[in-house]
């Protein structure tokens, strides 16, 4: 078996990439609704920078099953929230541990399973623990290639985290 390298991605694949984050860019703006007004802290979600899979699959989560008023913020590494529900930082509830991605821990929360949401769950478990070898999804590899050029063009933004929900819908939606 060949080694897995994400650096050899063919132009087609690249393409894909710019046609999809162009599409996504500016798609959802951070506090929708809430301009200029203050943000209700039950509808604030806070975690730290860096947009892995993992961290953007549980902000869809989280807008889409369990409060579609969410707004979220990013904080510098390692800052204490000092107002909202944190997620994907060591002391939030939703969090990664050495067996579970926050996901998991969001997904044990909805009462309401599907075979979309368990499809999902594999995708960012594979993304976020399988770090060696090559995907075990087929729709991994892709993913984390559209995440990073989600990265890459919009930075560690909440408009970046916005562009990765809207390509969240889309998985969702593909895996119907």
């Amino acid at each position: 078996m060949v080694p897995y390298d994400h650096r050899q991605i063919d132009r087609g694949c690249w393409v894909v990439l710019y046609v999809l984050c162009t599409m996504c860019a500016g798609m959802i703006v951070p506090g929708s609704g809430y301009a200029g007004k203050e943000i209700p802290a039950d509808h604030l979600y806070v975690t730290w920078q860096g947009l892995e899979p993992d961290k953007c699959a549980s902000a869809w989560f989280i807008k889409r099953f369990l409060d579609p008023e969410a707004v979220f913020v990013l904080l510098a590494p390692g800052t204490t929230p000092g107002q909202g529900t944190p997620f994907d930082i060591p002391a939030a509830r939703f969090r990664t541990t050495h067996r579970s991605t926050t996901f998991d821990s969001i997904y044990e929360q909805v009462a309401e399973k599907n075979g979309q949401l368990e499809r999902m769950r594999k995708i960012i478990r594979d993304l976020e623990f399988n770090k060696w070898e090559p995907p075990t999804t087929p729709e991994s590899k892709g993913l984390q290639v559209i995440l990073e050029g989600i990265r890459k063009s919009q930075g560690e933004t909440e408009p970046a985290l916005g562009s990765a929900i809207k390509l969240f819908d889309w998985l969702y939606a593909g895996l119907k």
